[in-house]
Order: C-alpha cells, then sequence, then structure tokens
C-alpha cells in the first residue's frame, strides 16, 4: 500500500507549512493619468510578506523601466515623422516615451514627480506605476493619433521570476534557507540606469523647478 500523503512516521498527520501564494495582477489607466500594477498575495496570518513584497516591487520598477529603456516588448508603435523630426531637432533620444525622461523615471525613483511605489498594511498587497498626467494616454492611446506603447506589463518572464521570489521566500518560512541576508538579496535587481541621453532631466521645465509639467512624453 502506497504511503498516504501528508502522514509522519508515528502516523499523524503533518501540519502544513505556511505559505504565501498568488500573486493576482490587475493593471489599471485611471482619468488622472495614473498606470499602475497591483499584485495581491495570499497571505497567512502571523508572516510578514514585506521583504518579499519589497523584492517583487524592486523587479517591476526595473521591468516596467526596462520596457521604455528597450523601446517596447513586442517594440512601440513608432514615432511620426513629425514627432521624430522635432525629437531630434533638440536632440532628444529618438527612442519613443523618453523626452524629459520624467516618465521613465518616476517608475524606478521614489523620489521623483509621479512615483507610485506602496506596500499596503498587512503586506499582502503592492502597486507599482506613476502618477504623470500622460501615462494613461501612451499606456492605452490617445487623441491626437497617439498609439498605445504598453509600458505597464508584467510578462511572463516577470511572472516566472515573482514565482521564484515566492518559491525561496516560502522556503525561507519552513526553515530551508536563512531569512537574513541571504533570503534578502536573492531576486534582488538593480534598477535600470538612466538612458544616454543628449537632452538631461535637469533641463525639463518640471526639473527646473518652474512647477510646469514637460510636454507630452514621446
Amino acid at each position: 500500500m502506497p504511503e498516504e500523503e501528508g502522514l509522519e512516521e508515528g502516523g499523524g498527520r503533518a501540519s502544513a507549512s505556511p505559505a504565501v501564494t498568488g500573486p493576482s495582477v490587475k493593471i489599471e489607466s485611471g482619468r488622472n493619468g495614473r498606470v499602475s500594477a497591483t499584485l495581491t498575495f495570499q497571505v497567512p496570518e502571523g508572516v510578514n510578506a514585506q521583504p518579499l513584497l519589497r523584492q517583487v516591487a524592486t523587479l517591476l520598477r526595473a521591468s516596467f523601466a526596462g520596457n521604455i529603456d528597450q523601446g517596447g516588448n513586442p517594440p512601440f508603435a513608432p514615432l511620426k515623422k513629425r514627432t521624430l523630426r522635432q525629437k531630434q531637432l533638440h536632440g532628444y533620444s529618438a527612442s519613443p516615451l523618453i523626452r524629459s525622461r520624467l516618465l521613465r523615471n518616476s517608475l524606478v525613483q521614489s523620489n521623483t514627480t509621479g512615483n507610485v511605489n506602496s506596500v499596503r498594511a498587512g503586506a499582502s498587497t503592492l502597486t507599482i506605476g506613476t502618477n504623470v498626467p500622460y501615462a494613461a494616454v501612451h499606456q492605452e492611446g490617445g487623441g491626437n493619433g497617439i498609439p498605445a506603447r504598453p509600458f505597464v506589463v508584467v510578462r511572463p518572464e516577470d511572472e516566472a521570476a515573482i514565482a521564484g521570489l515566492v518559491a525561496r521566500f516560502n522556503q525561507s518560512l519552513r526553515g530551508d534557507i536563512g531569512q537574513g541576508e541571504e533570503g534578502e538579496a536573492h531576486g534582488k535587481q538593480a534598477l535600470p540606469p538612466n538612458p544616454t541621453s543628449s537632452s538631461p532631466m535637469s533641463s525639463s521645465p518640471m526639473a527646473r523647478g518652474t512647477g510646469r509639467m514637460p510636454p507630452v512624453e514621446e
């Protein structure tokens, strides 16, 4: 007779170890321009999942900014010839969504205008994104013939990486690995540096402290 799963050697049923599961993912675009991804995990009572959620937040910030740095994945719709000429005339990057870099930087820098990065009480939900007013126009497409260029996207490779972080965190709950530096270090991903551009962030109106938003970023 095969062994019954879940039974200990003495015949008693083994108690299940607590485990974090999920997440569910919801991507939203708001009327105020906000674009965000909200991930909700199922966290057992008494488990502090904040270290896990911080790792996932770091991973996604890098992924979203990387989408802009790489020109989309799959590639963004190309810029209109007129827009491209204007950007080249003023020394801006020819890549879509990089002009002042405010949109891109708001995804990765917590002290930047428009940044959305929160881990809610109870450490079961995190939200990553941007409040830059024109973000939703580029995420979804909008007026003036602006095509959708989705940059807040949780891709299969992101899902696989998150699953790995969850599995390792659950290992730490079971005592298979330490919860100290080793557990914290796993999955940490350096945020991508600012893309090199002939138009530094300091040249944008917002950076100069004028209080005016830069033009719609294309």
